[in-house]
């Protein structure tokens, strides 16, 4: 617990990226030899007009400020951050239709005090432009913390999000790219009495109900695998 008046250093730890970086390791070791058969297909033109199905996976950096944009009561007492920065990653998948595409889309987040979780569904719109695709998309769903100190505590809620990015195409199956997207986040705690437990006065910010309306922004490397 800090005392009060007084911020602990927004300190990234490296064993909050631990995950981040075995993804991306990962990806590295199963994307060379799909660059390799890309390279042997130049020449041949990519149709991706005639894709059906996508999966991608993104990681990222992650900013969240849960009272950026209103507070109607606090969702967490002082001790509690209530924005940071930390590392994100997520995965989607979805139809495609010419220049559309509708999915689900997963993505998680780890921050000093909290997670942040959300599971969307995003309305996509593409531009061909030979290997260079540029894309947009709209979206919304459900969001919801965990790795709180105290689990009786409940925070959830909705988001809304808009997003933007490019991808290159090394052939009709896979593609690289970068993303950026920015979110409503719309988010509740009931009241719950933990005094009665703790004898701790720290706590009577949770004897009621909460709610902020916040922000969330996003950069992320993005990998994708076309059908």
């Amino acid at each position: 617990m800090r005392e009060p008046g007084l911020s602990r250093p927004n300190v990234m730890r490296p064993s909050r990226w631990a995950g981040v970086i075995c993804v991306g390791a990962s990806l590295c070791c199963f994307v060379r030899p799909v660059l390799a058969e890309g390279t042997k297909a130049k020449g041949q033109g990519n149709d991706h007009l005639s894709e059906l199905l996508f999966v991608k996976a993104e990681a990222g950096v992650q900013y969240v400020g849960f009272q950026q944009l209103h507070l109607t009561r606090e969702l967490f007492p002082s001790t509690v951050h209530t924005d940071d920065v930390g590392p994100a990653a997520g995965v989607g998948a979805g139809v495609r239709l010419l220049f559309l595409t509708l999915g689900p889309h997963f993505r998680y987040a780890v921050f000093r005090d909290w997670d942040l979780w959300s599971l969307d569904a995003q309305l996509g719109l593409r531009i061909p432009l030979g290997s260079v695709e540029p894309w947009a998309i709209l979206g919304g769903g459900y969001s919801r913390l965990g790795r709180l100190r105290e689990s009786r505590v409940q925070v959830q809620g909705y988001n809304i999000r808009v997003g933007f990015g490019v991808d290159y195409y090394f052939n009709k199956m896979f593609s690289l790219g970068g993303s950026a997207s920015g979110e409503v986040l719309g988010m509740t705690r009931p009241g719950v009495d933990l005094n009665q437990a703790t004898g701790s006065v720290s706590e009577d910010v949770y004897k009621l109900d909460g709610s902020g309306l916040g922000i969330a922004l996003q950069g992320s490397a993005v990998v994708g695998f076309h059908l």
